[in-house]
C-alpha cells in the first residue's frame, strides 16, 4: 500500500532525502573522480610545466621536468633547458651549439619535445658524417626579450658553446625585459586538481570569454613599433654579443618574423627595425639567419598557430634553414 507523504512521519521523510542526498553526493564524487583521472592521464592535466623565479633574468623553467601533456612529450634537463640531458663540459672534440630565446626557440606544450627547431637540428646535426660531432642546447623561456636573455648568459654562463644562436622574433625588436607576475600560465607549482587547471587556464577564454592571460613578454601595447625602445634593444643585441665574443663563441642571430595582425597593420616601422638590426649586424660581421621568406612563402595557418608560435611545420621549415647554413659553414673550415 502507497503512502500519501503527508502520512509518512517527518524523521522517515527526512531520512529519505538524506539518504537521497548522500546517493548524489556519492554519484557527483564518482563523476569528479573519473574526470580528474581523465584529465590527468589523457591530457596531462594537474602536472603542468613549472617555473622558477630568478633575480637576474627574471623566470626559467625548472630543471628535470618529464610532462606529457596534450599528447607530447616536455622533457627539461639539469639546467631547466628542454634539452637532452648535457654535462657541464663538453668533450675536446665536440662542436656546441646554445640556442638563447623566448618561446619560439622553446616551441609550445603543443608541440612535441623531437618536433620542436632546435631538437630538429641537434638530430639532423648528430647523424651528418660531414659535420663534427655536434651538440645543441636550448635555453629559452617564454616571454623573454632579449634583455631576459643577456642577463642569463651572464648569470649562467655560455655552457662553454661554440657558437651562440640567439633566436628573436619580431616584438623583440622592442620589447622591454619580462618580469614574472603571477599567472596560470607561469605556475611555480602543481594547482591542487586537474579540473582546477582546466577551469582556471583554459575554459574562461573559451567558455566566458575572459581576457586571455598573457605571457610576460605579451604586456607593451598593440602599436607601431617605439624608436627608443628599438634603440634599447639594439643596445643590448651589442653587449650580448660582446660578451659572447669575450668567451670565445661565435655569435650569430636568428630571426623568425611575427605575422599577426597587429604587426602587419605597422609593418613598414617593424621592417625598419629589422632593418637597422641588421645594418648594425652587417657592421660589427654578425650572421643573420632571417627566416622571413622560408616562413612567408607559405601559408600562416600552415606555419604558425598564432603568427609568433610555429607548428612542427614552420620548425621543419627552420630546421631545414639552418642546418642547410651552418653545413656549409663546416664545409668552409
Amino acid at each position: 500500500m502507497v503512502r500519501h507523504v503527508a502520512e509518512i512521519p517527518r524523521n522517515e521523510r527526512l531520512q529519505r532525502a538524506a539518504r537521497r542526498g548522500m546517493h548524489v553526493l556519492a554519484a557527483a564524487a564518482a563523476l569528479g573522480a573519473i574526470l580528474e583521472l581523465t584529465l590527468r592521464m589523457l591530457l596531462g592535466l594537474g602536472s603542468p610545466l613549472l617555473y622558477r623565479t630568478d633575480t637576474h633574468f627574471g623566470y626559467f623553467p625548472k630543471e628535470n621536468q618529464h610532462l606529457r601533456r596534450f599528447f607530447v612529450e616536455i622533457d627539461t634537463n639539469l639546467f631547466g633547458m628542454r634539452s637532452d640531458p648535457v654535462p657541464a663540459m663538453k668533450a675536446s672534440d665536440e662542436y656546441r651549439i646554445l640556442f638563447v630565446g623566448d618561446s619560439v626557440p622553446f616551441g609550445t606544450t603543443y608541440v612535441d619535445q623531437k618536433a620542436i627547431f632546435v631538437e630538429q637540428i641537434a638530430a639532423r646535426l648528430g647523424s651528418d658524417a660531414a659535420v663534427p660531432r655536434v651538440q645543441v642546447l636550448n635555453a629559452s623561456a617564454p616571454g623573454w626579450a632579449p634583455s631576459n636573455e643577456l642577463e642569463f648568459i651572464r648569470a649562467r654562463g655560455l655552457y662553454h658553446a661554440d657558437m651562440v644562436v640567439l633566436v628573436y622574433n619580431t616584438k623583440d625588436l622592442t620589447q622591454p625585459f619580462a618580469r614574472y607576475y603571477g599567472s596560470p600560465n607561469f605556475p611555480l607549482q602543481n594547482p591542487p586538481t586537474a579540473i582546477g587547471e582546466l577551469w582556471s587556464r583554459y575554459l574562461p577564454p573559451r567558455i566566458l570569454h575572459a581576457p586571455v592571460a598573457a605571457d610576460p613578454g605579451s604586456t607593451e601595447s598593440e602599436g607601431p613599433p617605439s624608436t627608443n625602445d628599438a634603440q634599447r634593444v639594439l643596445q643590448t643585441v651589442e653587449a650580448t654579443r660582446q660578451l659572447v665574443s669575450s668567451q670565445g663563441a661565435r655569435f650569430v642571430i636568428l630571426f623568425c618574423p611575427a605575422v599577426t595582425a597587429d604587426v602587419r597593420r605597422y609593418q613598414p616601422a617593424w621592417d625598419q627595425a629589422l632593418l637597422n638590426l641588421k645594418n648594425w649586424a652587417t657592421q660589427q660581421s654578425v650572421p643573420v639567419l632571417d627566416m622571413t621568406t622560408v616562413l612567408t612563402s607559405h601559408d600562416a595557418e600552415y606555419v604558425y598557430f598564432d603568427g609568433i608560435h610555429l607548428r612542427q611545420t614552420g620548425d621543419q621549415l627552420v630546421a631545414d634553414a639552418f642546418v642547410k647554413w651552418i653545413s656549409a659553414e663546416f664545409l668552409k673550415h
